[in-house]
């Protein structure tokens, strides 16, 4: 009898406990996502430094030690706020610090890029992004290695820490000026950790879509994600079907919960 009781107060305690852990069941989805985002539209925004118009207001475009035999620089400038940047209906000031060692649509190039100040829509963006040319695959489609390393997105609710490992193949648009029919396949993994201090780590398990044209709202728009949450059971995160929103679904344990990332 003494055995039963004490395990149900065992059993309390362990309710109870968890109870008290403040952790939404998608949280860990949503900074993920929010990360993902903001850091697929930097990574375009560092790709059109490189074919930018020196008629463009905001944001400018400085370019710097442009020498053929060594290391140059561009750095794209948001302005300080006043008056305020607005690039893709996203609110943008600070400056992002690119350093390369060729053209980015050749082959070896590698590419890093750094922050100074910048804070996108209101949140203080830091961390380093490594972006390597490899050439042309065997369907003849361009693919580049993105590394980001020690990223932080400081919102007005908090914290997220985010690393990733991608490699995004260039599918189509490739032929053309026009940004806005490119479309980039997405493989890779990630990990970080939320705004409620969980970790969490993330596998591609169906190649992501991203569409150049959908970059006024989220541009990956296909595919399925694997996030396993410290301390939860995995859940899966559908990207939905190609239509230009920021509405994700995260399947757990056999339910399907609807998520908005803005």
């Amino acid at each position: 009898m003494k055995n039963i009781l004490l395990l149900s107060i065992i059993l309390i305690l362990i309710t109870s406990c968890n109870e008290e852990i403040p952790i939404e069941n998608t949280q860990s989805s949503k900074d993920h996502l929010l990360a993902e985002d903001i850091f697929h539209n930097i990574g375009i925004n560092i790709e059109n430094a490189f074919n930018f118009n020196s008629n463009t207001i905001c944001p400018t475009y400085l370019s710097k030690n442009s020498a053929p035999s060594d290391e140059d620089t561009i750095i794209i400038d948001f302005g300080n706020g006043i008056p305020a940047c607005i690039n893709n209906n996203n609110i943008e000031s600070g400056k992002i610090i690119i350093i390369y060692d060729g053209n980015y649509y050749s082959e070896g190039t590698t590419i890093t890029s750094s922050f100074d100040n910048y804070y996108l829509n209101n949140s203080l963006i830091q961390g380093y992004i490594t972006i390597k040319n490899k050439g042309k695959n065997d369907d003849e489609n361009m693919v580049f290695d993105y590394e980001i390393e020690d990223a932080t997105i400081n919102t007005s609710i908090g914290l997220i820490n985010w690393n990733a490992e991608l490699e995004k193949e260039w599918v189509s648009g490739d032929s053309t000026l026009d940004r806005s029919d490119d479309i980039y396949k997405i493989t890779g993994e990630a990990n970080g950790i939320g705004r409620n201090d969980n970790s969490f780590n993330v596998d591609i398990q169906e190649p992501l879509k991203a569409q150049i044209s959908c970059q006024t709202s989220c541009i990956i728009k296909e595919g399925e994600a694997k996030i396993y949450p410290s301390g939860y059971q995995e859940r899966i995160i559908n990207y939905g079907d190609s239509i230009c929103d920021c509405n994700f679904e995260v399947q757990h344990n056999g339910t399907v919960k609807p998520i908005s990332i803005y």
